[in-house]
């Protein structure tokens, strides 16, 4: 029921090269009240819709993926992460909370590197660690 929501969504919120984003957002508030007041289920399809963006942003052909998509599914990962840190923090679940911000802060690192590697792939930056000057 929510797939064909998101999918309705996604085909109403197509955005124009003057990128109207105040339509997406209606949409999305007018979805946010199909939906209803289920905080628990909310989450549920909040996690599923970054995990399914996480696992199609890192599909590619190549043996490697491209740094940009590398970095884009890190960026996926960290706000799952962030928002599992969230969920276990409202339970009192500390050691769950301390084990999703590690992940968090993982994938934030992959993030900073994917942009790198792609900014050496493109010519602006140098592909040698700047820290390592001696």
């Amino acid at each position: 029921m929510y797939q064909r929501q998101e999918f309705d969504i996604t085909a109403a919120t197509r955005l124009s090269e003057e990128g109207e984003i105040e339509d997406v957002l209606e949409t999305m508030l007018g979805w946010a009240d199909q939906l209803g007041p289920d905080p628990g289920l909310a989450v549920n399809v909040l996690t599923n819709r970054l995990q399914r963006t996480a696992i199609q942003v890192s599909e590619s052909e190549a043996e490697e993926p491209p740094p940009g998509r590398e970095a884009s599914f890190a960026a996926a990962m960290t706000a799952l992460y962030a928002l599992s840190a969230q969920l276990h923090a409202d339970r009192g679940d500390r050691e769950g909370t301390r084990r999703a911000l590690c992940g968090a802060e993982e994938a934030l690192i992959d993030i900073m590197q994917g942009m790198h590697d792609l900014r050496v792939a493109i010519g602006d930056a140098s592909g040698e660690d700047e820290g390592s000057e001696g």
